[in-house]
């Protein structure tokens, strides 16, 4: 197992839990300071969910199936906990931290894929 791979999956949970409090009105007006269209609401809550299985499947690459999912659980929970207290304390922190956060999984990614 490398040791990068937890992170990526946590960097993807966060920018898919991210993702989803972006489709959602009380959060827009929080981390956008306006609502956006309906049609672009449902497209992010499908990339939220997206991003979130993506953090599954990162997970399932590194352990066995049900160490994954208990790792995986508790990587949601670490970035769920994340995102609620910037969405307390610096709502407008959180979507660029996201932006940061899949920016960092993919050049992790590549990274290990790569074998470095």
């Amino acid at each position: 197992m490398n040791a990068m791979l937890p992170w990526i999956a946590l960097a993807i949970a966060y920018a898919g839990f991210v993702t989803l409090g972006l489709a959602m009105d009380r959060h827009q007006m929080q981390m956008l300071g306006r609502e956006l269209p309906r049609r672009q609401t449902l497209s992010l809550r499908m990339a939220g969910v997206a991003l979130l299985g993506g953090s599954l499947l990162v997970c399932l690459t590194t352990w066995s199936t049900s160490i994954a999912i208990l790792w995986w659980l508790g990587l949601l929970s670490i970035a769920g906990l994340a995102l609620g207290l910037l969405l307390t304390y610096q709502p407008r922190w959180a979507r660029p931290i996201g932006v940061a956060a899949v920016v960092a999984a993919a050049a992790g990614w590549l990274a290990w894929s790569a074998g470095g």
